[in-house]
């Protein structure tokens, strides 16, 4: 399951840049790994590490409140389920604070932001609006789209796939064999049930990279679903074969991050930009003599050089695709 997540496509190359998402994700891990590690009774300081990671991943990128959400929730409901019978309900009590408080203290800078410049953006508006004037909710619909996205986040090379028949499957197999664990159903079922939910009124298209802090949760799901077998022998069969065929298709996989994010015009860009800012510091235009993307900033690094795009600057430069230039 670890390989399988760590070698994910879309995962790879999000990676090398730098964007809120991958952060975000890679936090969610950390605090997957901190949530499975907890004992029946952890120390307080294992559960506000866990609760910080949570809340540092919704603070990167919002996307993560689909794992964190319900795994603070399930932080407490643990503390119910382990409590000594007829004794008091001190320790959910106690681990409800523990997140209050770390939530609290983590958002002192945006409380001290928002006195600040009370008329500036504060957070997800645009979803915000969406959810509380919806006209319909659909989770069949939502559901769909985050499983069918998220699975394709993780098998990019199987494009034929549609993840939505399999994936409930496995969460009724999850919900059946651990409903006893509150925290291995938020990791797996609760993040994939809470994105669901909270694109059951979404109208707009879908940003794949919204997903990323999902695909933990699903893997999860099937293999919790595979750790659900009663014959234990066949568990490390299928394992072992999942282990081989996960590592059959790395070269596969790690070629197929090499597609993501990469945009070899810039290259050319670049190039002339180094020289364009040395010999042209103020230009009218600069125009480019080969095919590119409607949306590529042709300024740029010219401008990140030290460059200046005037409309009254005397001359305009011209840019081939292999990075020389001409000034006019």
């Amino acid at each position: 399951m670890s390989l399988l997540i760590a070698s994910a496509p879309f995962d790879i190359a999000i990676s090398s840049v730098i964007w809120n998402p991958p952060v975000s994700a890679a936090l969610i891990k950390m605090a997957t790994a901190m949530a499975l590690g907890l004992e029946a009774s952890p120390p307080r300081w294992k559960i506000a590490v866990t609760v910080m990671l949570a809340w540092f991943a919704v603070q990167a990128h919002t996307s993560a409140i689909f794992v964190a959400g319900p795994l603070l929730l399930s932080l407490t409901l643990r503390s119910l389920v382990y409590q000594p019978k007829g004794s008091s309900l001190r320790g959910p009590g106690t681990t409800a604070g523990i997140i209050v408080i770390v939530v609290l203290a983590l958002q002192i800078p945006y409380f001290i932001a928002l006195s600040r410049d009370p008329s500036a953006a504060a957070g997800p508006t645009v979803a915000i609006s969406r959810m509380a004037n919806a006209q319909a909710f659909r989770i069949d619909r939502s559901y769909v789209a985050v499983v069918n996205t998220t699975g394709e986040l993780l098998a990019r090379q199987f494009d034929a796939w549609t993840f939505q028949v399999p994936t409930l499957i496995a969460a009724a197999i999850v919900l059946i064999r651990w409903r006893r664990d509150p925290i291995l159903l938020a990791l797996s079922v609760g993040g994939i049930a809470g994105a669901a939910i909270l694109f059951s009124s979404w109208t707009r298209p879908y940003d794949s990279y919204w997903f990323l802090t999902l695909t933990t949760a699903m893997v999860l799901t099937y293999g919790l679903a595979i750790a659900s077998i009663p014959s234990q022998r066949a568990i490390q069969w299928i394992g072992v074969a999942l282990v081989a065929g996960v590592l059959v298709l790395q070269p596969t996989r790690v070629d197929q991050s090499n597609v993501f994010f990469k945009y070899p015009q810039y290259q050319a860009m670049r190039v002339a930009s180094y020289e364009l800012a040395a010999r042209a510091p103020a230009l009218r235009d600069i125009r480019v003599t080969f095919d590119v993307h409607p949306t590529m900033d042709k300024y740029f690094i010219y401008k990140i050089l030290g460059g200046r795009m005037d409309p009254g600057a005397p001359q305009t430069a011209f840019v081939n695709a292999d990075g020389s230039v001409r000034i006019e």
